[in-house]
């Protein structure tokens, strides 16, 4: 306790001293809460888009040129769909397509968040205020939405390629009265009338939000997540005149690091490989939408690695001197009769209340200022959330939701710090024993 009580007076009796060295604790914490904090960050927001964008594969013709061309013949040849899904670490092929069409006897929900979009004249590729988006796919399980949970079957089953039908929104269930087992219709400019039975029911967890300046008008209604019907592939090609053969095959894997074993395992197949091409779909997907994350990412490696490190480095030179200054009052306090422990023990318990007082400092800051880099750097930042959004029909993407700093590797720091003042008293320990009390208070060191 003696101890404690004269680190406590030493220093308030040495307020300039101390302060000093608060300050340089708290540049130094400070910088590694904010470099910690933007670090992960931008990995949280990495690892979310790549759950995001999937493992996946895609099969497709390719041009002259190498390029894939989705309506170029020749079309697949679908046997190979048995062999694909034999593959280790394959989880699921699919095959999609998208369109917009009209209902028939029923309408779409005009539910959202956000001011009331201005009303426009419908546009020439079927959109308007009154569309629905109908997704056809070949397995309605690897659709984005329920693969990543923002969407989930809450009656009934997936339509799939033993179970014609499509999949409705809950909202849309319920303003029009629908239910498994009954019959809906639909219309585009290819087919006049395609009816289809109602297989399951699903929920959207998020919201729909719209801004005043969404560009489609009312005509944004059709983008709406509650009107956005999931079919089975033969329901996609009866209203949109497609065939089979010609989409692409999206082949999911389990972990992206096994796309590049998976695509080996394609290519080895026998195949038509001149008209054909494999593509790494995560790759060039994260190579267009991460871009303003990986660049973060980059940031805040750099950010984190040279503050720490300097600050280390800035924080050793400085407790160095700080202890050539404290032989002195060391041999006056040895000349008032102290012992060695407490002499010490009163550096030691000085240097930790300074680094307590500067950590609860540096957390006051850290974060706020944490944000405001993660804003600087990625225009798209959310700070906080994680319900799913749907922005103007489209979800927002390059998310980076602003990150505590993880107590385990930021306490390693701390850590270290603290290690490091143990260190710093090292030296003086050595001249303590060496040098008698008036050598210690006479030295220039």
């Amino acid at each position: 306790m003696g101890a404690v009580r004269c680190a406590l007076l030493e220093f308030i009796r040495k307020p300039v001293k101390y302060i000093l060295l608060c300050i340089i604790f708290i540049a130094v914490f400070t910088g590694a809460g904010v470099g910690m904090i933007v670090y992960y960050s931008a990995d949280t927001a990495r690892e979310e888009l790549m759950e995001q964008i999937g493992a996946y594969l895609m099969l497709a013709p390719k041009d002259d040129n190498g390029a894939d061309e989705i309506s170029a013949a020749p079309e697949l040849d679908l046997t190979i769909l048995a062999q694909l899904e034999g593959i280790e670490y394959v989880s699921g092929v699919n095959q999609t397509v998208a369109e917009y069409a009209l209902p028939l006897d029923f309408v779409n929900v005009r539910e959202h968040t956000g001011p009331e979009p201005e009303a426009v004249s419908p546009q020439n590729d079927g959109l308007s205020a009154s569309s629905v988006a109908v997704e056809a796919n070949r397995d309605c399980r690897l659709v984005n939405a329920f693969r990543l949970k923002e969407a989930e079957l809450v009656k009934g089953e997936y339509p799939s390629e033993n179970s014609t039908g499509v999949l409705v929104e809950e909202h849309m269930a319920e303003a029009n009265g629908l239910d498994v087992g009954d019959t809906v219709a639909l219309h585009t400019a290819i087919s006049n009338k395609v009816e289809t039975p109602v297989t399951g029911i699903y929920r959207y967890n998020g919201y729909f939000l719209i801004t005043e300046d969404n560009g489609l008008g009312d005509a944004i209604y059709a983008l709406s997540p509650y009107n956005r019907i999931y079919s089975s592939l033969d329901v996609g090609e009866a209203l949109f005149g497609v065939r089979r053969g010609e989409l692409p095959l999206y082949i999911y894997v389990d972990q992206p690091q096994h796309n590049d074993s998976v695509g080996s395992a394609i290519k080895a197949l026998d195949f038509d490989w001149h008209s054909f091409g494999l593509y790494n779909m995560t790759a060039s997907d994260y190579e267009v939408e991460g871009r303003q994350i990986a660049t973060l990412f980059n940031y805040a490696k750099l950010i984190l690695f040279y503050v720490m490190a300097m600050g280390l480095v800035f924080l050793s030179l400085v407790l160095s001197l700080y202890m050539r200054y404290a032989l002195r009052d060391a041999g006056i306090l040895f000349m008032l009769g102290a012992g060695l422990g407490r002499v010490v023990g009163q550096n030691l318990l000085s240097l930790f209340l300074a680094g307590v007082i500067s950590s609860l400092c540096s957390l006051a800051v850290m974060i706020p200022l944490g944000k405001r880099i993660c804003a600087t750097l990625i225009k798209d930042t959310v700070v906080s959330g994680g319900v799913p959004q749907m922005l103007n029909g489209f979800n927002r993407d390059l998310q980076v939701r602003v990150q505590n700093f993880a107590i385990r590797e930021f306490g390693l720091y701390y850590g270290l710090v603290f290690l490091l003042i143990l260190a710093s008293v090292l030296p003086l320990l050595i001249k303590l024993w060496r040098k008698t009390p008036r050598e210690l208070v006479l030295s220039n060191e």
